[in-house]
């Protein structure tokens, strides 16, 4: 994914018109970091990320806060600016069906792009205090049709998700519990893990990442203390530091 030169964004936003803002949202702050890595803005040139981040607001989700609905109307986009937002379904029987884990960077809320935009498909709630930026209508749909570029990327973006999705159901089929484990635990260290002197951190529950393998939290805490015993990996609250990823590989 492209790298956004936030020097420039902040340097150019400063000619930028700051908009009104709406729904008691604070006004995106050029102090705070905006995430390194991001599909959203590839292939669109630095003013017009410039005047497009100037035209979001920002706002500080607590954990456990939905930010939409299944069904809502969709007339948000956001980038997750900070902490960790999942993205999941609900079954008919009322349990939750974890579909994706969110890190600083992504984009979601992608259906409010279209035109006319698409509902969401999914409920989108903060694990942990997150920033989040938002772009709404009736802006948003202005800002769309001056920059095209958003469209393709929303695509890619989409397609991006239905290629681990794709990926998931191959390996439902054709691998073990734990091929499956390792995996998803391997992906997530090299989409949003932090690097130690000592390993690679995810920040995971043993819930969550039982959801996203496909397995019971049985399952996933029995391998996760087994690794832990050949000193692959170390369990914590809520994280788990991989030792030797290399070691981690099951084939």
């Amino acid at each position: 994914m492209p790298r956004i030169d936030v020097a420039i964004i902040k340097e150019l936003s400063h000619s930028v018109p700051s908009p009104s803002i709406n729904n008691n949202a604070e006004q995106t702050s050029w102090g705070v970091k905006l995430p390194a890595l991001t599909q959203l803005f590839a292939g669109i040139n630095k003013k017009q990320v410039a005047a497009f981040m100037a035209a979001a607001y920002s706002r500080k989700v607590g954990a456990n806060q939905w930010l939409y609905q299944e069904g809502d109307k969709p007339d948000r986009l956001f980038l997750l600016g900070a902490g960790r937002v999942k993205f999941y379904r609900i079954s008919k029987k009322g349990d939750e069906v974890l579909l994706s884990w969110l890190s600083p960077g992504d984009a979601f809320g992608l259906g409010a792009v279209l035109r006319p935009p698409y509902p969401y498909i999914g409920t989108t709630e903060a694990v942990q205090d997150c920033e989040v930026y938002a772009w709404q209508e009736p802006g948003l749909g202005q800002l769309v049709h001056d920059c095209p570029q958003l469209v393709e990327n929303t695509l890619r973006i989409v397609l991006r998700y239905l290629k681990v999705y794709a990926d998931q159901v191959v390996d439902v089929i054709t691998q073990t519990a734990e091929q499956r484990v390792a995996r998803t635990l391997l992906h997530l260290g090299d989409e949003s893990g932090r690097i130690h002197s000592d390993g690679v951190e995810v920040q995971v529950t043993n819930e969550h990442l039982s959801a996203l393998a496909h397995v019971s939290p049985f399952t996933a805490s029995r391998l996760l203390n087994k690794w832990k015993r050949s000193g692959r990996v170390e369990k914590k609250r809520g994280k788990i530091l991989i030792h030797s990823p290399e070691h981690l590989v099951i084939d």
